[in-house]
């Protein structure tokens, strides 16, 4: 009798995950059909801009893979994965500093939770353990430096300020910084090759794709909150660029581990 009732709540979550998995996909593909650019008034918390929904876009097809390849055995990992891409989708259109941690947060806290959501073993929960410790670094440098921007400029909107000054410049880094932990920048990169070994391959290649997109953008909107200042955040972006790409590509030419390889050379 318990294992017939094993076998019965087994298929019970096979099936809520396999309709998770057509439902997920289906609010994908509406959310995609209905992307479009649409005025927002002065002061508005989101944005829904070209631009925007352009990110959004790339965003919801770099899942598909995900949800079509990931194994199903309930509904949690079409949840979280439904999160993150709502995280993502509000990076794209916040147009308000704490909307947008907002975003990077309910992005990041269900990827730490998928490394071990699917593949549930030691290693996995190692990973899952150092991307959430790496990744709460990041996002710590982000909001110490949200405060000292808003102690500077009496203001969390994310428009352009137009002027600059040494202690903005300082509050732009360290929110820069935060953005180089979430891409994996040199040398912020040490937990990246870990996370990826230790994920299912379909959520590695997602981590590739989307993640380090949104990564990219968060830089982006970093970036233009103040115009370039010699000695800035932005003059330095080329030197840890080069750095980071001839560091990874040589460090990937040593790796027998294909997702090893991946976290290195991306």
């Amino acid at each position: 009798a318990q294992s017939e009732l094993a076998e019965e709540h087994v298929a019970l979550a096979r099936a809520a995950g396999a309709a998770a998995r057509g439902l997920l996909l289906a609010v994908i593909a509406a959310a995609c059909a209905f992307l479009a650019p649409a005025e927002a008034p002065a002061g508005a918390l989101l944005r829904q801009d070209g631009l925007a929904a352009l990110w959004q876009g790339l965003f919801l097809a770099a899942a598909v893979p995900l949800v079509v390849l990931m194994p199903l055995a309930s509904e949690l990992p079409a949840a979280l994965v439904a999160a993150a891409l709502l995280g993502m989708t509000l990076l794209a259109g916040a147009n308000h500093l704490i909307l947008f941690f907002l975003g990077l947060e309910l992005m990041s806290l269900p990827s730490y939770l998928l490394v071990h959501a699917l593949r549930k073993d030691r290693r996995a929960l190692e990973a899952a353990i150092k991307y959430f410790f790496a990744g709460s670094v990041g996002s710590g440098l982000f909001l110490f430096g949200v405060s000292i921007f808003y102690s500077l400029t009496g203001t969390l909107a994310m428009d352009p300020i137009g002027v600059t000054s040494p202690r903005l410049e300082l509050a732009l880094a360290l929110m820069g910084a935060g953005a180089l932990f979430k891409v994996g920048a040199v040398p912020l990169h040490f937990w990246l090759p870990d996370v990826y070994e230790a994920s299912a391959p379909e959520l590695a290649g997602f981590f590739s794709t989307g993640v380090k997109a949104a990564g990219l953008l968060f830089l982006f909107r970093v970036l233009a909150l103040l115009p370039p200042a010699p000695g800035g955040l932005s003059s330095w972006l080329p030197a840890v660029s080069v750095a980071t790409m001839t560091v990874g590509n040589l460090l990937a030419l040593r790796q027998t581990s294909l997702q090893r390889l991946l976290a290195y050379s991306s």
